[in-house]
């Protein structure tokens, strides 16, 4: 009996025990059924970084991105645009009249006087890099009176510069070039041709 007691006494015990142990299990099945539903984000989130280099090819140009880049090569033919636009800036200066004709003056008449206007209708300055002269088969016939356009002087654009030529009428008709060397380009000339006809009436 005294045995049989001495049983009976521990039952207590052994209920709470298994009771700690069925509320320590109650305890880890929410936390397993969590580490088991994370476990699924991670391979997610393992998705996710490889989103992100799919995407780091995007700023490297390897994709959309690359063809905003392709431009580089269009900024070739940008800069094939640059000289051509230069070219007309440097070529620019434009004669008013392009032509000085006399027409037909009386050879008893007094020397008549046309004026010439060298504009610079590009965008860089031009510089006049030699004597603005005159030449041809009468040039004896006409003559530079005064010019603003004398060698070294700049043209900035928009800006322009002038050359007085007096025609002394002889009879027949009279023929000569006006010519501007400038830079740029380097042994560039503006010419303008001149005409008169002297006539006895």
């Amino acid at each position: 009996m005294a045995e049989k007691k001495s049983f009976w006494s521990t039952m207590p015990g052994l209920i709470t025990g298994i009771a700690a142990i069925v509320t320590g299990l109650a305890a880890l099945i929410p936390i397993m059924l969590n580490l088991t539903s994370k476990s699924p984000n991670k391979h997610s989130g393992s998705t996710t970084p490889a989103a992100t280099q799919s995407g780091s090819p995007t700023p490297s140009g390897g994709f959309g991105s690359g063809d905003t880049g392709s431009p580089s090569p269009g900024d070739t033919s940008g800069s094939t645009e640059s000289p051509s636009a230069s070219a007309s800036g440097s070529g620019a200066l434009a004669a008013t009249p392009s032509k000085a004709d006399w027409g037909r003056v009386g050879v008893n008449s007094s020397p008549q006087q046309r004026t010439v206007t060298f504009g610079n209708q590009g965008s860089d300055p031009v510089t006049i890099d030699g004597d603005v002269t005159i030449s041809g088969p009468q040039a004896s016939a006409f003559s530079i009176t005064s010019t603003t356009c004398g060698k070294g002087t700049t043209i900035a654009p928009a800006s322009n510069c002038q050359v007085v030529i007096t025609y002394t009428p002889a009879l027949g008709t009279q023929t000569a070039t006006l010519s501007v060397p400038h830079q740029p380009p380097r042994g560039a000339s503006t010419k303008v041709p001149l005409t008169a006809t002297g006539t006895l009436l």
